[in-house]
Protein backbone atom coordinates (compact mmCIF):
# COMPACT_ATOMS: atom_id res chain seq x y z
CA UNK A 1 0.00 0.00 0.00
CA UNK A 2 1.34 3.45 -0.92
CA UNK A 3 2.42 5.75 1.91
CA UNK A 4 -0.38 8.24 1.23
CA UNK A 5 -2.98 5.48 1.26
CA UNK A 6 -1.56 4.14 4.50
CA UNK A 7 -1.74 7.61 6.04
CA UNK A 8 -5.34 7.98 4.91
CA UNK A 9 -6.31 4.75 6.65
CA UNK A 10 -4.67 5.44 10.00
CA UNK A 11 -7.16 4.92 12.78
CA UNK A 12 -7.60 6.30 16.24
CA UNK A 13 -9.96 3.83 17.90
CA UNK A 14 -12.72 3.59 15.27
CA UNK A 15 -12.13 7.03 13.75
CA UNK A 16 -10.15 7.66 10.58
CA UNK A 17 -7.65 10.43 11.22
CA UNK A 18 -6.55 10.81 7.60
CA UNK A 19 -8.44 12.58 4.87
CA UNK A 20 -10.41 10.08 2.73
CA UNK A 21 -9.11 11.71 -0.46
CA UNK A 22 -10.03 8.72 -2.62
CA UNK A 23 -13.65 9.79 -2.08
CA UNK A 24 -13.10 12.96 -4.14
CA UNK A 25 -13.67 10.91 -7.29
CA UNK A 26 -17.24 10.17 -6.13
CA UNK A 27 -18.22 13.78 -5.41
CA UNK A 28 -19.61 15.56 -8.48
CA UNK A 29 -17.59 18.68 -9.31
CA UNK A 30 -20.88 20.54 -9.80
CA UNK A 31 -22.28 19.64 -6.36
CA UNK A 32 -23.34 22.80 -4.57
CA UNK A 33 -24.31 21.35 -1.20
CA UNK A 34 -22.76 18.34 0.55
CA UNK A 35 -23.34 16.42 3.78
CA UNK A 36 -20.66 14.20 5.28
CA UNK A 37 -21.54 11.99 8.24
CA UNK A 38 -18.46 11.15 10.27
CA UNK A 39 -16.17 13.83 8.86
CA UNK A 40 -13.32 13.28 11.33
CA UNK A 41 -10.97 16.26 11.17
CA UNK A 42 -12.64 17.66 8.05
CA UNK A 43 -9.77 16.93 5.68
CA UNK A 44 -12.02 15.68 2.87
CA UNK A 45 -14.16 18.80 3.25
CA UNK A 46 -11.06 20.96 2.99
CA UNK A 47 -10.03 19.22 -0.25
CA UNK A 48 -13.52 19.51 -1.74
CA UNK A 49 -13.80 23.20 -0.88
CA UNK A 50 -10.39 23.85 -2.49
CA UNK A 51 -11.61 22.10 -5.64
CA UNK A 52 -15.06 23.65 -5.91
CA UNK A 53 -17.34 26.24 -4.43
CA UNK A 54 -19.98 24.53 -2.28
CA UNK A 55 -21.82 24.59 1.03
CA UNK A 56 -20.41 21.78 3.18
CA UNK A 57 -22.38 20.30 6.09
CA UNK A 58 -20.87 17.70 8.40
CA UNK A 59 -21.65 15.55 11.43
CA UNK A 60 -18.89 14.37 13.77
CA UNK A 61 -19.51 12.77 17.19
CA UNK A 62 -15.99 13.17 18.60
CA UNK A 63 -15.43 16.60 20.16
CA UNK A 64 -11.68 16.63 19.53
CA UNK A 65 -12.15 16.02 15.80
CA UNK A 66 -15.22 18.23 15.45
CA UNK A 67 -13.34 21.22 16.86
CA UNK A 68 -10.77 20.91 14.08
CA UNK A 69 -13.36 20.07 11.41
CA UNK A 70 -15.36 23.17 12.32
CA UNK A 71 -12.55 25.26 10.78
CA UNK A 72 -12.95 23.43 7.45
CA UNK A 73 -16.71 23.08 6.94
CA UNK A 74 -19.56 25.59 6.71
CA UNK A 75 -21.89 23.87 9.19
CA UNK A 76 -20.98 21.20 11.73
CA UNK A 77 -23.08 19.19 14.16
CA UNK A 78 -21.13 17.64 17.00
CA UNK A 79 -23.47 14.70 17.56
CA UNK A 80 -23.70 10.93 17.40
CA UNK A 81 -25.98 10.45 14.41
CA UNK A 82 -27.05 6.95 15.48
CA UNK A 83 -28.15 8.11 18.95
CA UNK A 84 -29.85 11.13 17.43
CA UNK A 85 -31.85 9.05 14.95
CA UNK A 86 -32.82 6.33 17.41
CA UNK A 87 -33.51 8.67 20.33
Amino acid sequence: MADTQQNNLQKSSTVYTGGRYEMLAYIPAKAQRLLEVGCGRGLLAEAVKKRQQCEYWAVEPHSLFSAEARTRVDHLFNADIESTLHG
